[in-house]
């Protein structure tokens, strides 16, 4: 796949890295087997992409969605191993100048020259599998991360900056917890000319997200006119449904705005897959929905060196919005969007009115705020995980295993006398 990036964004400046480098073993990890891979993929990462922007998965953590805040410190059971680690091999990534130090899985990058700031959060504090949001009382900012965030997002508006935030898990997505999600659509919302995309992972999926300026349980206040800024999650390696694929984006050189998406992908049905996969082009945005991303009257192009011509105009949040009402009356227009999700895949489950529904509920849930689905109590222990899991075995599989309770005593002991 690296050099399959190579070839098809030969002029790239930046690789975003959304995280989860650890394979699917809940609770059968340990610190020492996860570094070593954690380890060998930054260490290729480096060698490939000398500028790179990475994020932490919940599969980093041993076991995995381990992260306990701050002020949680077990000397038996902790997360600063990962932490640790991740400083070491994040350094030197010749993104910019690190204006705020590698912390807990956050950092910021800054590149004066281009006006341009990259800011890394870690989204596993907002997990609804990390158990140590359980505690009391109810954080909804846990090690503070939103408040650092504001602070720097204020610094960038000083400085005339755009921002770029990087993340693994999109904070709109049904994993991530209620109050903590509508606290951090409020704070980018609140920055929304500052901050000029935001790119996520974890959903194994190709899709995106619209955050709106709409006060938590108001989805009819969702409109093109209050839609302000757009999540791009990217497709996986490894994923649930579909294909192995990978995005370029095409952004403005001035005001660091998406202008394209290309997907691509490996098809693993090719007899040369186990060889050498055959990485060929999925879609792009404004191919796939000229109609509203690359109207006639879009203005000048501009051509990169891939002779694709990609419209000036930025890729809007309004525009989203819009095709999000398409869908609603066209199952067609939709269906192209339902096919790149599952990246390729001809075997692609049909997606009903219910699904559809359900879909564009997603894409503008850019605070999670519970709405897309039916919740009832312990409803969520009978989903699938967007790693294709149960989502009752990954939470309490570790229970059944003689080795973990064990640790899990060892953290709750503790934990009781305090």
């Amino acid at each position: 796949m690296y050099q399959a990036i190579h070839r098809l964004a030969p002029d790239a400046q930046y690789t975003i890295f959304t995280g989860d480098i650890v394979e699917r073993e809940v609770w059968n990890t340990t610190p020492e087997t996860n570094s070593k891979d954690i380890n060998d993929a930054y260490q290729r990462m480096k060698t490939h992409f000398p500028r790179f922007c990475p994020a932490v998965g919940n599969h980093e953590a041993s076991p995995a969605n381990w992260f306990p805040a701050r002020d949680i410190l077990t000397k038996t059971y902790h997360i600063e191993w990962l932490y640790s680690l991740l400083t070491s091999l994040w350094k030197g990534t010749n993104v910019g100048t690190a204006t705020s130090p590698h912390h807990r899985g956050r950092y910021v990058y800054s590149v004066p020259t281009r006006g341009l700031r990259i800011i890394g959060i870690n989204t596993n504090l907002y997990y609804y599998l990390n158990l140590w949001l359980y505690r009391e009382p109810v954080e909804a900012d846990p090690d503070g991360q939103l408040k650092w965030l504001v602070f720097q997002l204020q610094e960038a508006e000083w400085a005339g900056d755009r921002v770029w935030i990087v993340g693994h898990m999109p904070m709109g997505d049904a994993d991530a917890v209620p109050h903590s999600s509508g606290l951090f659509n409020d704070i980018v919302t609140r920055y929304n000319r500052t901050v000029a995309a935001m790119f996520f992972g974890h959903t194994h999926s190709d899709q995106y997200q619209i955050n709106y300026a709409a006060a938590a349980g108001q989805p009819d206040r969702r409109t093109a006119d209050t839609a302000l800024l757009m999540s791009y999650i990217a497709p996986s390696l490894t994923p649930s449904s579909g294909f192995p694929a990978f995005r370029v984006y095409t952004v403005d050189k001035d005001t660091h705005a998406v202008l394209d998406s290309a997907t691509y992908f490996a098809n693993m049905s090719d007899p040369t897959y186990q060889i050498e996969p055959v990485w060929e082009s999925l879609y792009s945005l404004k191919t796939d929905y000229a109609a509203v991303f690359a109207p006639d009257d879009a203005g000048a192009a501009d051509t990169d060196d891939n002779d694709m011509r990609v419209s000036s105009v930025p890729i809007s949040a309004a525009a989203w919005h819009d095709l999000t009402e398409k869908w609603q009356t066209d199952p067609d227009l939709f269906d192209i969007y339902w096919q790149n999700k599952h990246t390729g895949s001809g075997d692609v489950p049909r997606c009903n009115d219910a699904c559809r529904r359900k879909e564009i509920c997603f894409t503008r849930n850019g605070r999670n705020d519970d709405s897309c689905e039916n919740r009832r109590p312990g409803g969520r222990l009978g989903r699938v995980s967007h790693c294709g899991s149960s989502i009752l075995l990954d939470a309490l599989g570790g229970l059944f295993d003689p080795d973990m309770q064990a640790k899990i005593r060892e953290v709750v002991s503790p934990l009781s006398r305090a």
